[in-house]
């Protein structure tokens, strides 16, 4: 029965990787290296396997834990073994249906707890890497619930900078990438001058209000892989301007 039951599970797994082209296996191959690597609890090989955004969010809620002398987290291992079993990778199945892409993004659907979970790879440096920023989000949202303390503090969803009368509003609409630095200049001047977020980083879905004085001015943010998003001669009046970055307003020559 024992080896009915292995046959049957190869069979599965066969199937599940039958079909896919390079770039599809290059996905697989990144989950399956991830899964063992999580599976043999090699934490540190793990943590270079997700996006740098993750390992961003890890960083933060340890830096959280450790703030407040929460002794059930001693280390980043103690904390990457509690997310790899609340965000399922702990359990990732070798059974996998489907591999989708949209740009540098790719949906990898394997059978889950309770019937299939998605994992979202993003190519970043040429490999493809599990982010799992919103999961990580969605958990130190619920950590801190109740708390004297908020996730907001620790990862604000709003930053205010300046003390103009007109307002430019930045919204990161990035998947799984924060921005590190926002620089603004009047488009007369011949320097970008101190970066507007200081040592902060705005989060996926977080914003930063620029309070400016009405003028025409060049914005230029950068994200956590050092890739750049600019716009020219921008005229900012009472009525404020919003700009929600996404992949699309990524500089074209890099």
């Amino acid at each position: 029965m024992r080896s009915f039951r292995w046959m049957a599970a190869g069979v599965l797994l066969l199937c599940s990787c039958i079909g896919w082209n390079e770039e599809q296996q290059g996905v697989v191959d990144s989950y399956m290296e991830l899964r063992r690597t999580v599976a043999d609890r090699k934490w540190n090989e793990s943590y270079e396997m997700l996006t740098e955004g993750t390992r961003e969010y890890i960083d933060i809620v340890l830096d959280i834990f450790q703030e407040n002398n929460i002794e059930l987290i001693d280390s980043r291992d103690d904390l990457f073994e509690s997310l790899a079993i609340e965000t399922e990778i702990f359990s990732m199945s070798d059974v996998i249906h489907s591999v989708e892409f949209a740009g540098d993004r790719a949906l990898l659907t394997a059978d889950g707890q309770d019937g299939y979970r998605t994992f979202e790879f993003l190519k970043e440096h040429g490999e493809w890497k599990l982010n799992l920023v919103p999961d990580i989000q969605m958990i130190l949202n619920f950590m801190m619930e109740g708390t004297p303390e908020s996730s907001g503090e620790a990862i604000p969803s709003y930053i205010s900078s300046g003390e103009g009368s007109c307002i430019f509003l930045i919204r990161n609409n990035l998947n799984g990438l924060a921005i590190h630095n926002v620089f603004c200049s009047l488009s007369t001047d011949d320097s970008w001058g101190d970066d507007k977020l200081g040592p902060g980083i705005l989060g996926t879905g977080s914003e930063l209000g620029l309070h400016l004085n009405p003028g025409n001015y060049n914005i230029q943010v950068f994200d956590s892989m050092e890739r750049s998003y600019t716009l020219w001669q921008v005229e900012l009046d009472e009525n404020g301007i919003l700009w929600e970055i996404t992949e699309e307003d990524m500089d074209r020559q890099q």
